[in-house]
């Protein structure tokens, strides 16, 4: 492994706030925190611009794709997540109820549900083809920053800046684990695929894994 550079995609007007790779790692979504508010689709062999998606109207939180890299899904200051199609650059859906800045969005691993986390506090479950709501997660005292699926999809991570990390049943909404870090705001969140492990870091600088088995 080299690290060598193969080219830049170059957004020209605005800062780049997030980035994801599609699932066979041919392509790539950017989302912008300027003052275009774009999400961008690219090609990774040509470094070239293929699609852009226009609508939201603040910054880019997250963008993603789906499991089968059809779909895409990005979240924005503007309290709203939406669901793009890749091939026709369609506009399919808005997901709106959050109060506050949508902070990130991601689809469930059977592509079925779509999570959502925000600055109003909560984290919510939604039927992406309908736009409703099938499930409120609420247990953070703060912002909600980050989330993430287990691979089989049973549970979902959350972490925020209230300093704690909640893991969650998807099915119930049941809590099934809390962990609290003195030290501050936590960023960023990860379940293993074996669902085993948990990973977070944030403030403290430090990488803190847990054992979610014991």
């Amino acid at each position: 492994m080299t690290g060598r550079q193969v080219y830049s995609l170059t957004d020209r007007k605005n800062r780049v706030t997030c980035v994801a790779f599609s699932p066979k790692g041919e392509s790539l979504l950017s989302g912008s925190g300027g003052v275009d508010k774009i999400v961008y689709l690219w090609d990774l062999a040509s470094g070239v611009e293929q699609k852009h998606f226009t609508g939201h109207t603040d910054w880019i939180s997250s963008v993603a794709f789906s499991p089968n890299g059809l779909l895409a899904i990005s979240a924005s200051g503007d309290k709203t997540a939406r669901i793009w199609e890749l091939s026709t650059g369609q506009h399919l859906m808005s997901l709106t109820g959050h109060n506050d800045w949508v902070t990130k969005a991601i689809f469930s691993p059977d592509g079925m549900l779509v999570a959502t986390c925000s600055v109003d506090k909560t984290v919510r479950f939604w039927n992406w083809k309908t736009g409703s709501v099938v499930g409120e997660l609420q247990g953070h005292a703060h912002w909600v920053w980050d989330i993430s699926f287990s691979r089989d999809g049973h549970y979902l991570a959350s972490s925020g800046r209230d300093g704690a990390v909640q893991v969650w049943d998807v099915k119930t909404s049941e809590t099934k684990r809390t962990i609290i870090d003195r030290q501050g705001w936590i960023y960023a969140v990860a379940l293993s695929p074996d669902s085993k492990r948990l990973v977070y870091g944030g403030e403290s600088k430090v990488i803190q894994v847990f054992k979610l088995d014991e």
